[in-house]
């Protein structure tokens, strides 16, 4: 039985992605854009006539383990470890997700991994970044594993800035450079979750590792494209917090390292001169702070006032 405190939603939008479903949904916004059907499936894979293009391996510091397989009509069977076969068909704009196993894994690996292939078939530039509202724009967080990319959007969201993205972002670039909203989901350490005030977050569930924070549906909004006003590259441990612009080129290794893409030369071609636009575009910040919590305010306000200098 569904907790009568979780928001359910039966058709909502995610990354500009409306959904048309039968399943109930825990982190969808408000709003239209391009139609998405989900359904279940009983599959398993791969099958024949399918190629293995992308593998994500299990780190020390990662327990993630993921394989996409691709056929020649471009139909993806991915399998990952927390939440079983996913059929992703871009160019019919459908997705089947397992009929059976935990609800909660399944949506949150949906809106996750299966929306990477959905992006990159839009054209759009997906960054392994958490994303905020500041002032009717995006400003992202990005870096590796264990740096606080969640953290720091969910310390944003509690300061009243809207939080757009917690582990992936999707940016659009070519015309405007803009950021479109992804699930309204946190998941945040066990040893921070309780500085996160409930009121405007429902806990929903957790790991060994994490809570499932879903955002209450009056900080949601819409899915609607916002301007991506700059992004802030997570570097490492120091004393005392600070914020330095990058000069010229020297993003783009950065910006190249949080990119996702798929095997092949034009797909190569193509994120890089992403990658390339969003450096000579957007603002860049270098960022060192305590990485403890008490440093968390102190942190949002230092780029708050960064961002709205720029």
């Amino acid at each position: 039985m569904t907790d009568p405190r979780t928001p359910v939603s039966l058709r909502g939008t995610c990354f500009g992605y409306e959904t048309h479903s039968n399943i109930s949904f825990q982190f969808l916004r408000d709003g239209v854009g391009d139609p998405l059907e989900i359904t279940f499936h009983s599959e398993e894979g791969p099958v024949p006539g399918e190629q293995l293009v992308v593998e994500w391996k299990q780190r020390p510091d990662k327990t993630f383990h993921g394989r996409v397989y691709q056929n020649d009509q471009g139909r993806c069977r991915l399998w990952t470890n927390d939440a079983g076969w996913f059929l992703v068909d871009p160019l019919q704009r459908t997705i089947a997700i397992p009929e059976h196993g935990d609800a909660l894994r399944r949506e949150v690996r949906l809106w996750t991994t299966p929306m990477l292939l959905m992006m990159v078939a839009r054209g759009d530039l997906p960054l392994h970044a958490s994303a905020v509202e500041v002032d009717g724009g995006a400003v992202l967080f990005g870096g590796p594993s264990q740096f606080g990319k969640t953290t720091l959007a969910a310390a944003f969201h509690t300061a009243g800035f809207r939080a757009l993205a917690e582990d992936v972002t999707c940016v659009q670039v070519g015309g405007d450079t803009e950021v479109i909203p992804g699930p309204a989901l946190l998941r945040v350490r066990h040893d921070v979750a309780d500085r996160f005030p409930t009121s405007s977050v429902i806990d929903v569930g957790q790991d060994h590792e994490r809570r499932f924070l879903a955002l209450s549906e009056e900080s949601r909004g819409n899915c609607d494209p916002l301007p991506l006003k700059g992004i802030v590259l997570l570097k490492s441990d120091a004393s005392g917090i600070r914020l330095e612009r990058r000069v010229g080129t020297r993003s783009i290794s950065d910006l190249w390292a949080l990119a996702f893409r798929l095997p092949g030369d034009g797909e190569i071609e193509r994120v890089f001169n992403g990658v390339t636009d969003l450096a000579d575009r957007v603002p860049v910040w270098d960022l060192v702070r305590p990485l403890d919590v008490d440093h968390l305010l102190p942190t949002v306000e230092r780029v708050v006032e960064k961002v709205r200098e720029s």
